[in-house]
């Protein structure tokens, strides 16, 4: 079994929003996102970075910006 550790250092999120929910949401998509079936050998393949870039990302609350961070980053964003 391989093992994944996502750190994150810095999340910078604009405007209002309630940065406890939008944190627990981007830890739920980043988990949900991984463990779909070839996603650890995906990341895997990409090998280290010191940083990967969502990309702009907009949402109407804080659980669904959360979200789509959380698959930006899963997904492996850009370097």
């Amino acid at each position: 079994m391989s093992r994944v550790v996502v750190h994150i250092d810095r999340l910078v999120v604009s405007g209002p929003a309630d940065v406890r929910a939008v944190e627990a949401a981007v830890r739920a998509a980043v988990t949900r996102t991984l463990a779909r079936p070839g996603a650890v050998e995906h990341v895997l393949a990409m090998g280290s970075r010191g940083a990967v870039d969502a990309g702009p990302v907009r949402a109407g609350d804080a659980a669904a910006l959360g979200a789509a961070i959380g698959r930006g980053i899963g997904g492996g964003g850009r370097p």
